[in-house]
């Protein structure tokens, strides 16, 4: 007979070892194409993955996955040498797809960032994708970093350059925007439905909205939890 004390001992001595099983099970079921060498996808043993898949055709380009993320529906397709992404702790992503091309693209999503639905297209060289810790995004939500084509002038020069992005920490992205090269947000801010933003907004607390997207309202923040009325008054646009 074992004691009290030796069943909880073993149990904790389980615990990891079940936790990295249970990880390892819902990676390999992923659908996963690797060509190339140098590849690599690592992930903490509390990461879940559901309906994933994998498609990386080069060298050198890894992922890395960190503690207790959840990533379900999501698709890496990444094409060509040197690529990474960095997903940071307790992340979920319940759809979407980041596609990578050409060399040396980069994608961070930092700590506590939750997505619901985004495609990330970093499609030249050296192109990044910065977001910071504890941003909330909706669905439908496409960031560019280039064209994927060349616009030229009459001379044959090329005009549409790619450019990286960064969206600030705590930034709440709404459904259905489009964020394109070059933009900068400076965080704790809010971006309005279906708006495109192309440009940099170096202020705090604000809300941007339209297309293409300005600031429309200053001095302002948000939170996940909704706060209750103060006086539990009905919100009903006809009265009873």
């Amino acid at each position: 007979m074992y004691t009290l004390e030796q069943i909880i001992r073993g149990a904790q001595l389980r615990a990891p070892l079940l936790a990295r099983m249970a990880a390892w099970i819902s990676f390999h079921r992923c659908r996963r194409r690797f060509q190339g060498t140098g590849n690599a996808v690592s992930y903490h043993p509390t990461c879940r993955f559901n309906r994933t898949e994998f498609d990386i055709r080069g060298r050198r380009n890894r992922i890395e996955i960190g503690r207790d993320c959840i990533l379900k529906n999501v698709k890496f397709i990444i094409k060509g040498d040197d690529h990474s992404v960095v997903i940071g702790d307790a992340c979920a992503i319940a759809g979407g797809t980041i596609w990578m091309e050409d060399d040396h693209g980069r994608l961070e999503i930092g700590q506590g960032t939750t997505i619901e639905e985004a495609s990330f297209s970093l499609a030249e060289p050296h192109s990044s994708v910065r977001i910071g810790p504890q941003c909330m995004l909706a669905q439908g939500i496409d960031f560019r970093t280039s064209d994927s084509h060349s616009i030229i002038d009459l001379d044959g020069n090329r005009t549409n350059w790619p450019a990286n992005i960064e969206i600030g920490e705590h930034t709440w992205i709404c459904a259905n925007v489009s964020i394109l090269k070059g933009v900068e947000v400076a965080g704790d801010s809010i971006i309005g439905d279906r708006a495109v933003v192309t440009r940099q907004f170096a202020e705090k607390n604000v809300v941007i909205a339209g297309v293409p997207a300005t600031v429309i309202r200053r001095g302002v923040s948000w939170r996940r939890e909704r706060t209750p009325h103060p006086n539990g008054a009905s919100l009903a646009i006809f009265p009873p």
